[in-house]
């Protein structure tokens, strides 16, 4: 159905409006299944009783260019093109290969207090082991008594936490979140050896690669102020200090030689307490130690 336009064509109009015409059902019918037409995403319903009541209007002021009930809502769906895809597909590509590195990698400040609470335990460790054996702690006490006096001497320093076991959760809080040498690893079980059928991902411990922390081989609970155990990465004069015991002098120049935590590092004294210490700082802890030398047992 077109437009009406001209006089022949308002007549026709005006008869197709009467309510005579005994094909206006029939027109009626035709024009409102025309406009129930259905496109993939719009659904036109219309009557054909406002669009005669809108014509006679218009014929009544004069005009005789009448619409017909015809959907213009018809739209057309896009797509994206090759080109379109491939440029967001790179750009999904970059913006992983930018991310999930950073987030793959552990963060500063979980890795410090994790630390810390790793040092935590082992002081509250140390001290338990105490209430059971006269107020002495593993370094104290000699091998036949069950401490580890001899073996840490010998500069294994994993016997001392061997022996304290018991009040150890796991041997995983003996190692730093931060402990960057390739030959060290943490434990999963305090045996020595993996036994027959067990998971292959278990590690046993066995050794000082096994341990991210010194120990204070003079430490006792009557110096609250001494030092118990911290992080492994001293120095002395800008010289990283290595394994077995080390003696240090009060005047020893002291640093971190990598700053772990926040350019600092962690260290747990006799009375339990964890604080953390920057380079300029941790030489003045061993200063006001109360001892004339520490002797520290280095992994």
């Amino acid at each position: 159905m077109g437009l009406l336009d001209g006089d022949d064509n308002q007549h026709r109009l005006s008869f197709l409006l009467s309510s005579k015409n005994p094909r206006l059902d029939q027109f009626s019918r035709e024009g409102h299944a025309k406009c129930l037409e259905i496109t993939p995403r719009i659904t036109f319903r219309c009557s054909f009783r406002a669009w005669r009541n809108l014509a006679s209007e218009m014929l009544k002021a004069g005009r005789t260019n009448v619409p017909t009930m015809k959907s213009n809502h018809e739209q057309e769906v896009g797509a994206f093109t090759i080109t379109e895809l491939l440029i967001v597909v790179g750009c999904l590509l970059v913006l992983s290969a930018i991310i999930l590195p950073q987030l793959a990698r552990p963060h500063g400040h979980d890795c410090r207090i994790n630390c810390t609470n790793n040092l935590k335990q082992l002081a509250l460790a140390f001290r338990s082991w105490a209430l059971d054996n006269n107020d002495r702690f593993p370094m104290e006490l000699s091998v036949t008594n069950g401490g580890a006096r001899e073996l840490l001497n010998a500069g294994n320093v994993f016997s001392v936490f061997q022996v304290m076991s018991n009040e150890l959760s796991t041997p995983k809080i003996l190692f730093c979140p931060t402990e960057d040498d390739p030959k060290r690893i943490a434990a999963s079980t305090f045996q020595s050896t993996v036994p027959q059928g067990s998971s292959s991902n278990l590690v046993p411990f066995t050794g000082d690669r096994n341990v991210s922390y010194f120990v204070g081989v003079d430490a006792t609970q009557t110096n609250a102020q001494m030092i118990l155990t911290g992080d492994r990465n001293l120095a002395i004069a800008g010289v990283p200090v290595r394994h077995g015991l080390l003696d240090m002098p009060p005047k020893s120049a002291v640093t971190w030689f990598k700053p772990r935590h926040n350019n600092g590092g962690n260290i747990a004294l006799s009375d339990g307490s964890v604080q953390q210490f920057s380079s300029a700082a941790v030489g003045n802890l061993f200063k006001r130690s109360g001892v004339a030398t520490n002797r520290l047992a280095i992994p």
